[in-house]
């Protein structure tokens, strides 16, 4: 195996990881009573309860908003591409 394609296997690799692994963060720490741009609640000093902040809170609403606990599978479709 030539040393670029190596370098460009290992790049795709750990971009299809991180991908896991920021969809899981988001997901499996997602709570209904976070802030998101569909739920806004009225109480300024609520914390978002998810791991990855704001960016996580919206991007597992907007994912179980769109594909429902079936967005679950893009965790293992990302770690299934990156294998």
């Amino acid at each position: 195996m030539k040393l670029g394609t190596l370098i460009k296997r290992v790049f795709y690799v750990s971009i299809f990881l991180s991908i896991g692994l920021i969809l899981s963060l988001s997901l499996f720490s997602y709570s209904p009573h976070d802030l998101t741009f569909w739920h806004d609640c009225s109480e300024s000093a609520v914390k978002t309860s998810n791991l990855l902040g704001a960016f996580g809170a919206n991007l597992a609403a907007l994912l179980l908003y769109l594909f429902g606990f079936s967005a679950i599978l893009l965790i293992f479709y990302s770690v299934l591409f990156a294998a």
